[in-house]
């Protein structure tokens, strides 16, 4: 067990992710003379929790983090916590004003008064939540329809007031919730060179029950959920338990996740009129 003892003179970072089968928090301890050393820690779980609904598991799930970060020294600490794709999406979305224009600007912010009610027209998932957090943020107008092209973020009231029961009950202080794809974005991002990161590009993640291709360019982002059955997710989760692989198994694997990439890379051409892709990048969150 290794306690993280933070130093005088040093700031920690701590973001806190749960996955159905554990918790994963990264911790980055950060000196005066600007040197990083960076944490991971894996908390597994005894039983499969679902992270979009943990209202009936928050004690259960408290107790577990709660020796988690009593292990690690990390109690009273304050915390960023990652939320899933299904309850915090994260997206560009396009809305018929111009907000370069003064009075369409004021249009705007009248409407969202009512954010819940104007965004709606926009974002056929809010259907599902009765209360979300929404922010927005002008990128730019696409000429000629005059539309503002908007970055978009959207998290359930709900699912963000479960999740601090849970920490606060851990002996966490949340004080930032950010989406899933966009912590993906952000981490990728730091490995691409500048010339890279405004080129087309795709993430494939690969996670239990939460598989998605992910495709940003410089000002356009979109998030396609990628279905992979029962049968292929327990064909990954059982890679690393089995000793020896012959090429068919690999073979095999490898023949229904291209599959499942091509599907989605397929279905972001059709919506989006995407006509080229600089580099597919695969993210996993199996073991």
């Amino acid at each position: 067990m290794q306690f993280l003892n933070q130093k005088k003179n040093s700031k920690q970072e701590i973001v806190l992710r749960v996955l159905p089968n554990e918790f994963l928090i990264s911790v980055d301890t950060i000196h005066t003379k600007g040197a990083l050393q960076t944490h991971y820690i894996n908390g597994k779980l005894p039983k499969k929790i679902n992270p979009n609904f943990i209202a009936d598991d928050i004690a259960f799930l408290s107790d577990h983090l709660a020796r988690l970060v009593d292990s690690y020294n990390l109690v009273g600490h304050t915390v960023t916590v990652i939320l899933p794709h299904k309850v915090s999406n994260f997206k560009t979305v396009n809305i018929p004003l111009d907000l370069s224009k003064r009075d369409e600007k004021k249009e705007y912010a009248n409407f969202i008064h009512e954010p819940y009610d104007f965004w709606k027209e926009y974002d056929e998932d809010l259907v599902d939540f009765k209360e979300a957090e929404i922010r927005a943020a002008y990128l730019y107008t696409k000429k000629p329809d005059n539309e503002s092209v908007m970055l978009y973020s959207m998290s359930s009231k709900k699912i963000i007031d479960d999740y601090i029961a849970m920490l606060l009950g851990a002996g966490l202080y949340p004080t930032k919730f950010i989406s899933e794809s966009q912590s993906i974005i952000k981490g990728v991002g730091t490995l691409l060179n500048r010339v890279d990161q405004n080129k087309p590009c795709c993430i494939f993640h690969l996670s239990p029950n939460n598989s998605k291709l992910i495709y940003t360019e410089s000002n356009n982002l979109s998030v396609a959920q990628i279905n992979i059955s029962e049968l292929d997710e327990g064909l990954l989760a059982e890679i690393p338990a089995l000793s020896e692989i012959d090429n068919n198994f690999w073979e095999e694997v490898a023949t229904r996740i291209i599959g499942h990439l091509k599907q989605g890379i397929n279905y972001l051409k059709s919506e989006l009129e995407i006509s080229a892709i600089n580099q597919i990048i695969f993210v996993c969150d199996f073991e």
